[in-house]
């Protein structure tokens, strides 16, 4: 039986640097237990990475349970190597948490463990500190060379292509009791069941299969984090073009639609975040290849517009009219 652990050394001996974390894979020469790791990629592979910091209070409810905080913080970071098609190859973790609990620590580390095995990421290094509740989490991933996919190469007729649905996370947040940054007309009709919303919220799916499906297929994406018309404008202001979104065409689920009016529903999905699901800029020669990939994943795919010579992104209405719109998502200060 372990001691109990008083030190951040032992901490990391104890929960981190294990089989179900800190395990060895092609490319991965070093992990936990140097100064460093080391990492060697394959010859004509480039090394992509990404670093995202989630707040207690701020990226996630103070008081989420510890293995949900995890897969969260580690399922975000994966959202963006699956946006530039990337596959991924390990983390560091920087932590710093207000005191050693061994029963967070434990139920964190299992989170982590979950999706690192789901995805052959292990666990290779970073800092543990005592502080505010904080996760900051570094993912690295390897892509061909030349094949990344950027935000900057949308091409004028482009389909504008969405994973999944969008706006149930936002829904979920309302359903927690959390004000939303929608404002305060953003409010439920009501929630039955609202456990497949939650989920939705805290458990993102990382797209990763079918962006590397996709590969050579999509001329830029970007992962919806902050609100889907937010994120698309990236895309937009990066390749300088505008695009047209078809209200009717946005994806939704059947739950985010029996607890929203109409009009709520349109906000939720064009601004609500933390979706986490891909948007995929593709020509209309490579629009069914991309198809048959979304049904080889099992994953819902809708094209929901258009990439115009345009400035901004306006939204054709049901009632045919034209609106321009901007990107109301969440705002990080």
């Amino acid at each position: 039986m372990f001691a109990l652990a008083n030190s951040e050394f032992d901490i990391i001996k104890k929960f981190l640097a294990t089989p179900n974390l800190n395990f060895l894979r092609d490319g991965v020469e070093l992990g936990i237990g140097d100064d460093a790791a080391i990492i060697k990629p394959p010859p004509d592979q480039n090394l992509v990475f990404s670093l995202d910091v989630l707040a207690s209070g701020v990226h996630f409810p103070a008081d989420a349970k510890p293995d949900v905080i995890a897969r969260r913080a580690l399922g975000v970071n994966l959202s963006d190597l699956a946006a530039m098609a990337a596959d991924p190859l390990c983390f560091t973790l920087g932590l710093t948490i207000p005191e050693i609990k061994e029963d967070w620590i434990e139920q964190f580390t299992d989170g982590l463990s979950t999706l690192a095995r789901e995805f052959n990421c292990p666990l290779v290094g970073g800092d543990l500190s005592s502080g505010p509740l904080q996760i900051a989490i570094q993912v690295h991933g390897l892509v061909p060379d030349g094949m990344a996919t950027l935000r900057s190469g949308a091409q004028i007729g482009d389909s504008i292509l969405v994973t999944g649905t969008l706006g149930d996370a936002a829904v979920a947040l309302l359903g927690l009791g959390y004000e939303s940054h929608l404002g305060s007309d953003f409010k439920l009709h009501g929630l039955a069941d609202p456990q497949p919303l939650f989920e939705r919220y805290f458990f993102p799916s990382p797209r990763v299969g079918f962006a590397l499906g996709c590969r050579g297929l999509a001329n830029a994406a970007i992962d919806i984090s902050d609100g889907f018309v937010s994120d698309l404008s990236h895309v937009l202001r990066e390749s300088r073009l505008g695009a047209e979104i078809e209200e009717a065409a946005l994806p939704f689920s059947a739950t985010a639609e029996a607890c929203l009016s109409e009009s709520m529903l349109t906000q939720a999905c064009l601004n609500g975040g933390d979706d986490y699901e891909l948007c995929l800029m593709v020509s209309q020669d490579s629009k069914d290849k991309v198809f048959e990939v979304a049904k080889n994943c099992d994953l819902s795919l809708c094209e929901v517009g258009i990439i115009e010579e345009i400035d901004g992104v306006r939204l054709k209405k049901r009632d045919g009219k034209m609106v321009a719109v901007n990107g109301d998502g969440y705002k990080h200060f």
